[in-house]
């Protein structure tokens, strides 16, 4: 498969109070972003299997309680296998990313956090998440502006 790459854009992000952070609404803004995507295969009936990610990504975190914001490189790189129905089963990364984690457990408690490192990330049918590769650190952003 010979797909070219091309620029994608990321909106911010609004993660509701309870659901990733504890007693706040966390909105992500995007800074600065040169990110690309390319389909890297495809299923039998063309539908997209596998993406790759690459490029810079600066965002910042706000407590929408507060106004108290961190500015976040986002910039990794990312692998990402999904279903025949769109839903996505596996994310690969080098990072930093950012991840919501909408749960505890599964390598990770409830909150949005910035992976740095090699993470392999499972993605159940019914949503849950588990770390399956964890060679790096992880940040929850809901503390550094809780």
């Amino acid at each position: 498969m010979d797909e070219e790459w091309h620029a994608v854009g990321f909106d911010g992000l609004f993660l509701p109070a309870g659901r990733y952070c504890e007693g706040f609404d966390l909105r992500t803004t995007t800074e600065f972003q040169d990110v690309s995507a390319k389909v890297t295969t495809r299923w039998s009936d063309g539908a997209v299997r596998t993406t790759s990610y690459r490029g810079p990504l600066l965002s910042r975190a706000t407590n929408e309680s507060t106004g108290s914001s961190v500015e976040l490189s986002l910039s990794g790189r990312a692998d990402v296998l999904t279903r025949p129905d769109g839903s996505i089963a596996v994310y690969s990364s080098t990072g930093p990313i950012g991840m919501g984690w909408p749960q505890d457990g599964g390598g990770l408690e409830r909150g949005f956090h910035v992976l740095r490192g090699e993470h392999v990330t499972t993605f159940a049918p019914d949503g849950t998440r588990e770390i399956t590769v964890d060679r790096g650190s992880e940040v929850n952003v809901c503390e550094l502006v809780g």
